[in-house]
C-alpha cells in the first residue's frame, strides 16, 4: 500500500491511489514520504506544527516535474486532506497528515466525491467490502501513530487478522495494547513484532507476543526478521 523509494532507487507508487491523484501526483506523494522520513531523522520537522519545507529543484531532479506542476500536485493532495496546510507565504512549507493516506486507501468511501467516477449500483460483494474497508479504517484510527513506516505495517497487519475474522475493535484494542506494553514504544521492536505477527500466521496475538518474546536474544537484541512477510508493493517505476 505504501508510496516510496527502495533501496534499489526505485520509485515505489500505489496504483489504487494513482488512479485517484494521478500517476504524477502519485510519484509526487511518494517523494514525499521519503522527505517526510529525511526531514524526521535530521529533526528539521517542526516539532510543534510537523511543518516541513520541500525542496523543489530535487524534487523536479527525480521525477521531472517542474515547481508549477508540484504546487499543483500539493492542491490536489490539499483537496484529498492528506496536505493539510500550505503556507500562504512559502509555498515550499506543506504540513501532511500521511495516515490519510491509507485512510483513503483502504476505505474508498473517505475519498471526497469529485474524485469518486460515476458508478452504478453496487453489488452485494460490493457493499460488503466497502463496510470492510470501512471497518478497517476505524482499526487503523486505534494505532496513534504518524511514523510512515509504523503506520505502513500496521495497515497490512489489519489486512492480514482481518481476514482471519479479527474485526471488533475490543480485540483490536487489546492488540494495539500488547505491542505498545511488549515494545515499550520502541520502533525497530513494533516492526520485528508486526512482521513475526503477520509470517507466524497464527490467529491469537497473545501467543505471537509469547513466541516473540522467547525468541529475543539474553541481551535483548531484536529478533531475526521472519522467514517470510507480506509483500505490500503494488508497482514500481525506475527513473
Amino acid at each position: 500500500m505504501d508510496c516510496f523509494i527502495d533501496t534499489d532507487d526505485n520509485l515505489i507508487i500505489n496504483r489504487k491511489f494513482a488512479r485517484l491523484a494521478g500517476m504524477n501526483c502519485a510519484a509526487y506523494w511518494a517523494l514525499m514520504i521519503t522527505i517526510l522520513k529525511q526531514v524526521r531523522a535530521k529533526g528539521k520537522l517542526n516539532p510543534e506544527t510537523g511543518e516541513f519545507k520541500v525542496d523543489r529543484k530535487w524534487v523536479e531532479s527525480e521525477i521531472g516535474l517542474p515547481t508549477e506542476e508540484q504546487h499543483h500536485c500539493d492542491e490536489i493532495l490539499y483537496r484529498l486532506g492528506i496536505v493539510t496546510n500550505i503556507n500562504p507565504t512559502n509555498k515550499d512549507k506543506l504540513i501532511v497528515d500521511s495516515k490519510r493516506y491509507y485512510e483513503l486507501i483502504i476505505n474508498s468511501q473517505l475519498v471526497p466525491e469529485e474524485f469518486l467516477p460515476k458508478t452504478v449500483k453496487m453489488s452485494r460483494a460490493e457493499r460488503t467490502a466497502s463496510r470492510s474497508a470501512g471497518i478497517k479504517a476505524g482499526i487503523l484510527n486505534l494505532f496513534s501513530e504518524t511514523d510512515e513506516d509504523l503506520i505502513a505495517a500496521y495497515t497490512d497487519l489489519i489486512d492480514v487478522y482481518y481476514s482471519k475474522g479479527i474485526c471488533k475493535h475490543a480485540e483490536w484494542k487489546q492488540i494495539v495494547e500488547l505491542i505498545e506494553t511488549t515494545t515499550h514504544g520502541d520502533k525497530a521492536d513494533k516492526l520485528n513484532l508486526v512482521k513475526f505477527a503477520i509470517a507466524s500466521n497464527w490467529r491469537s496475538f497473545i501467543s505471537i507476543v509469547d513466541a516473540y518474546t522467547k525468541q529475543r536474544t539474553p541481551t535483548g537484541a531484536r529478533l531475526n526478521k521472519p522467514q517470510s512477510t507480506v509483500t505490500k508493493i503494488n508497482t514500481e517505476i525506475k527513473f
